[in-house]
């Protein structure tokens, strides 16, 4: 507002110069120099009126620059609040005796182990399967462990992390509760003509009853895309009849694409979006209504 009162000013000095110049060459010379005087004050005055269109532009767009930068900001600062208050509910609900692997990066985040949490002790399930292994695994197996009853087996790809998560169980003493399988992605299944490939389920055949399904895993990586997919094709005639799945990084557009495939797969599940720091799809089996 206060650059365009200035160009309106100057505009203003400028036209009242113009046309005292001009009247005294009307006076001196003639009614020619009136005319040439004026259009040069036009033409002044539209270069005048561009150059100040040009800087109010300018000066609009850095200041939408500076309000996304704030409101990124802003955002980032909400989400750390976030996070350090999922962390001081997990530490208040738990009696954590170790301190856990980082959160967050590769790793899940505070916000979606603090809903691991609030669904453990919500539902009680007795069995936990896990695609993917880690920080998850200890807050799932600590939750158990307070609960009285309950086990949780876990796939990981990589054999380095999975002795690693192995270890982290035993120094918290959670290992008579968790059990973590080097499962390489080996296993190739066929859904609908297409090849997918995914954890080496031969140990655990015959699984029955899987009360949750954390999926958090196969990496993403630069790994073929919908990585996930092939889980519920796999697991789904395993799971229990109130079975329910948490499906972490769901923001990503190869997760999106995942949920929607798993509802015209399996109609008979509901979904709940979660806004997490990598948003959360939790999916249910309907309950059947009965008459």
């Amino acid at each position: 507002m206060e650059l365009r009162k200035k160009y309106l000013l100057v505009a203003g000095v400028v036209s009242v110069l113009f046309i005292g110049l001009a009247l005294l060459g009307w006076f001196l010379v003639g009614e020619v120099v009136l005319i040439v005087a004026l259009g040069a004050m036009l033409g002044l005055l539209m270069v005048m009126q561009i150059e100040s269109h040009h800087r109010i532009q300018k000066a609009t767009q850095i200041l939408l620059q500076q309000q996304k930068i704030i409101l990124q900001q802003q955002n980032a600062t909400d989400n750390q609040v976030k996070q350090v208050s999922s962390l001081v509910s997990i530490f208040s609900s738990l009696q954590i005796n170790q301190p856990l692997p980082k959160m967050g990066g590769w790793a899940i985040s505070p916000d979606f182990a603090k809903i691991i949490v609030d669904l453990v002790f919500e539902r009680k399930p007795k069995l936990i399967l896990e695609a993917s292994s880690g920080v998850s695994t200890l807050i799932a197996s600590y939750c158990l462990k307070q609960l009285g009853e309950g086990k949780v087996i876990s796939l990981e790809e990589d054999n380095n992390y999975a002795k690693a998560s192995q270890k982290a169980l035993v120094e918290h003493g959670l290992n008579d509760i968790a059990t973590i399988f080097h499962a390489p992605l080996t296993e190739i299944i066929e859904i609908e003509g297409k090849k997918w490939r995914w954890y080496d389920t031969s140990q655990i055949q015959g699984i029955k009853s899987i009360d949750m399904l954390i999926i958090d895993g196969p990496s993403q990586h630069e790994r073929e895309e919908m990585i996930r997919y092939p889980a519920l094709s796999i697991l789904f005639e395993s799971l229990s009849d109130d079975a329910i799945i948490l499906l972490d990084d769901a923001d990503r557009k190869d997760e999106q694409q995942i949920v929607n495939l798993w509802l015209k797969q399996f109609p008979g599940l509901e979904l709940e979006k979660i806004a997490t720091e990598k948003g959360t799809a939790i999916l249910r089996k309907k309950k059947v209504v009965t008459t």
